[in-house]
């Protein structure tokens, strides 16, 4: 799907908007964000993409819990680039830290 007016106008989004959007974030903000930033977005995506594994080993749930530590090692430069207000509490992450240990 085209964005004609770009994602940050977008009101309502629907299941099909956020996949179009997370199969190019990490290519459109390279090199325009910081390299915290786009790890950070490059750990959420990867993270994304693992846990849609029909079945999991011992190696794929540690390179989830990687992904997600490394999320969390860098959240902090979205908000020093003003990419997300003050904190992160988004109940959608908060939900992330019980995917590995319920699978």
């Amino acid at each position: 799907r085209a964005f004609k007016e770009g994602v940050s106008k977008l009101k309502q989004v629907t299941g099909c908007d956020h996949r179009s959007i997370q199969q190019y974030i990490v290519g459109v903000i390279a090199g325009a964000v910081p390299l915290r930033f786009l790890a950070a977005i490059w750990a959420l995506m990867d993270f994304r993409y693992l846990a849609q594994m029909h079945s999991f080993d011992e190696h794929v749930l540690q390179q989830l819990d990687t992904a997600l530590q490394l999320f969390h090692t860098n959240k902090d430069s979205i908000i020093a680039a003003r990419g997300r207000s003050e904190h992160f509490h988004v109940p959608k992450l908060e939900l992330l830290q019980h995917v590995i240990p319920s699978i």
